[in-house]
């Protein structure tokens, strides 16, 4: 059983382009899901997300922001983004400017020794310096 049981239909409702690229049992495998999702984002991202795009990215990351903390990273759907997508985003040429549209700076600073291992010190004052 999902660990995040509506995680998949959130995605699936605010992306409906992410469905084409899962395979059977996807809809059950949360990093896969950001996975693709990301897949999506960086193909539609030129200089910058297409307004609309941009708007659903805004409205997704709420709506995980607001979910209840799971017990461990399968099942805490905040961790799921953090790492299936934020740090995606957090290292992308392409979408690196994201940054501050998925997390606070305040949030960016707390999580900086974090991020630094995962992403290094280049990406994470390159996403610093966009606030």
């Amino acid at each position: 059983m999902n660990a995040v049981p509506h995680f998949a239909d959130e995605v699936f409702r605010v992306f409906p382009e992410v469905k084409s690229l899962c395979s059977e049992g996807d809809e059950q495998l949360p990093y896969v899901l950001m996975a693709n999702l990301f897949a999506v984002m960086e193909k539609q991202a030129g200089p910058a997300l297409p307004p609309e795009t941009l708007r659903r990215v805004k409205e997704f990351n709420l709506w995980c922001q607001n979910q209840p903390r799971g017990e461990d990273a399968g099942g805490d759907v905040l961790t799921i983004v953090v790492v299936g997508l934020f740090e995606k985003v957090l290292t992308s040429d392409k979408l690196h400017y994201l940054v501050p549209t998925l997390i606070s700076k305040a949030d960016l600073v707390k999580s900086r020794n974090y991020l630094v291992s995962w992403a290094g010190e280049e990406n994470y004052g390159r996403a610093l310096a966009l606030y």
